[in-house]
This record gives C-alpha cells, structure tokens and sequence, in this order.
C-alpha cells in the first residue's frame, strides 16, 4: 500500500514537472504581447498571426499601386516583437550567380508597421 502511494506521489511530480518544462518552453518559443487595457474595449492583440498582418498590408496596397506594379514585387513579413515590419522587395531578388549573390538595395517598394496589439499602422514609405 505505502509503495502504491510513493508510486502515486512521483508519477504525480513528474506529471507537474513536465507540464511546467513544456509551458516555459511554449513562453520561450513565442514571447506573450502585453497590450494595453482601455475600458469599454476589447483587450488585444488583434494581429497576431502573419496572415491577420499580410491581409491588412494588401488592402493597403492595392489602394496604392496598380495591379502591375505590384507584380514586380515580393510581399516579405516580419515578425519584430510588438510589430509586424512589411515591405515589398523586387521580385527574383537576391540572386545566385555562381559564387557571388546579387542583392537589390530599396526597389522603390511599400514599407510599413503594423502594431500587433491594435492593428495600427506607422512608418509607411516608398523605399529608395
């Protein structure tokens, strides 16, 4: 009886232990966003998810450019924290030709921020 009971107790500690190890390795993997509260609002963040960001960066975009303008560009998202960092790139960049790689500095792309907390946007430009 008191080995069931020992048997019990560590199968129980192991259980626990696992548990903590697998949430501090989710924490770790993909840092919480701590957004502020307003009253009377919906607590974010809104944009969590890459695609949420790459939606609202076309919508914006196709307001902008013409349909053959942005087919010569690449839509890169990145995740920076609190913020998504969008911007267009020149499409068939960079390039490998043998030993060297050919990159293309601006491009003349769409550039913004979108806030993942409330979806605002900052920091939009024209790259050189």
């Amino acid at each position: 009886m008191e080995c069931m009971r020992v048997l019990s107790i560590l199968s129980s500690a192991l259980l626990a232990a696992c548990a903590t190890a697998s949430a501090t390795e989710d924490q770790a993997s993909d840092p919480a966003i701590v957004c502020p509260h307003t009253d009377g609002l919906i607590d974010g963040p809104y944009v969590t998810e890459e695609a949420t960001a790459r939606a609202i960066a076309l919508a914006i975009i196709e307001q902008m450019q013409s349909r053959e303008r942005q087919a010569e560009y690449d839509l890169n998202v990145e995740d920076d924290g609190a913020f998504w960092t969008i911007f267009q790139s020149v499409r068939g960049y960079p390039r490998r030709d043998g030993d060297s790689i050919t990159v293309m500095m601006g491009g003349g792309g769409l550039t913004m921020r979108i806030a993942k907390c409330d979806g605002a946007l900052s920091s939009m430009h024209w790259q050189r």
